[in-house]
């Protein structure tokens, strides 16, 4: 037996093989069912084309239900409805698809909702991601947009108005969304609280609205780090932020524009921080409530997204580019919710705007302490900011 003989026979019984290797392929794809019967009877049983439909006829547990109205609803269709229509008479419609993943969004286990629904369990799981993506894109154009340096100044005047804290752009703070640890990641997504997780970083307005968002930050990560790093911060140069300074109300000062946020940020020129350390003294006591005072509308917007979306409630199980998606369709239904449905209060700045070209911490920190002399002074102060700052302590 020559080497063609051998190489011929190597042929052949290679080649036997890669055929057995498909003919088991093609049997383990076989299905035994490709639509299971408790699922032929979707339109006559299922949760879409009975519960869902009654729910409309009662407006109170209808927004409990997909946690907005159903006028709201219906324009929220009509806003996704290209990007989730499909081509196949097959498809489920797009109603539908949105239905359910609201009820993801708002808690329900995917099991469940492919129980209610009468659909596969992976089809679901397509579904939520695909309309996920599609409600993410659709909404972040009209809803998400970065301000204008016209929108600041409103946003500015707002902060004033209804938190009594002057030149404020927005509140800044980070929020760890609980998740599945991510495969091969170790510790990376490992947080301070002894969980995994993904850093939702968001700045919003004096209206509890979203301005600007930073998602997919690992866990193991501050906040400090995460917005040096980010387009969030102002010294990144990719916000449209007024740049120079005006005068503060009732008074001569020369004050810039800038950002609020705790302790776990590095104060800036654009970017104020609370006075750190006990016993400051009445001065800076003020100036830490009226700062905390203003800051509290990123906390309370944090709230007010979790209590209405419960996929916050328990870490959500995904691949971390899935769940970054799920949250940013959650911060896009917040504020399209907010638009339609809340109150929106639009101010308007007539200050002028004059240039100041100092920066650096030093001038952050200047600025700090003129805030805070103007907390005393009539024009700056609030009635009840001494009663706060002196609340159980001995006067005797």
């Amino acid at each position: 037996m020559d080497d063609s003989d051998l190489l011929l026979i190597s042929s052949v019984y290679l080649g036997a093989i890669l055929v057995n290797r498909r003919r088991e392929r093609i049997r383990r794809r076989r299905r035994r069912l490709w639509v299971r019967p408790i699922n032929m009877r979707r339109r006559q049983q299922g949760a879409f084309h009975n519960l869902f439909q009654e729910l409309k006829t009662d407006p109170q547990m209808f927004w409990k239900y997909a946690r907005m109205t159903l006028p709201s609803f219906q324009n929220l269709l009509d806003i996704a409805n290209p990007s989730l229509l499909k081509r196949s008479p097959r498809a489920i419609n797009p109603e539908q698809r949105l239905a359910l993943t609201l009820r993801f969004l708002s808690g329900d286990k995917v099991p469940a909702i492919a129980f209610a629904y009468r659909v596969g369990l992976s089809t679901v799981h397509k579904i939520i991601k695909e309309t996920s993506d599609a409600l993410g894109r659709v909404l972040g154009h009209r809803y998400l947009q970065a301000p204008s340096k016209e929108e600041y100044l409103q946003i500015a005047e707002g902060f004033w108005q209804l938190w009594n804290f002057p030149h404020c752009l927005g509140a800044i703070d980070g929020k760890h969304v609980d998740a599945q640890c991510p495969p091969n990641s170790g510790t990376l997504y490992f947080n301070y609280h002894k969980r995994y997780s993904v850093v939702l970083m968001a700045v919003c307005d004096h209206n509890y609205k979203f301005t600007l968002v930073d998602i997919g930050s690992a866990g193991k990560n501050s906040d400090g780090g995460i917005f040096a790093i980010s387009d969030l911060n102002p010294e990144n140069r990719q916000l449209n932020i007024p740049e120079g300074a005006s005068i503060l109300s009732g008074s001569d000062i020369q004050m810039p524009y800038f950002f609020i946020g705790d302790e776990a940020f590095p104060i800036g020129k654009h970017l104020m921080r609370p006075f750190t350390r006990n016993y400051l003294g009445e001065r800076k006591n003020i100036f830490n409530y009226r700062l905390s005072r203003a800051r509290r509308i990123i906390e309370n917007s944090f709230g007010i997204l979790a209590k209405k979306w419960a996929i916050y409630n328990r870490p959500i199980v995904a691949i971390p580019e899935n769940i970054n998606k799920y949250i940013l369709t959650t911060v896009c239904l917040h504020n399209y919710i907010r638009h339609q449905e809340g109150d929106n209060i639009q101010f308007q700045n007539n200050d002028e705007v004059i240039e100041n070209i100092e920066n650096g911490i030093a001038y952050a920190v200047n600025v700090r302490e003129t805030l805070s002399n103007y907390f005393l002074t009539p024009p700056g102060m609030v009635n009840w900011q001494y009663d706060y700052v002196t609340r159980g302590q001995n006067l005797d």
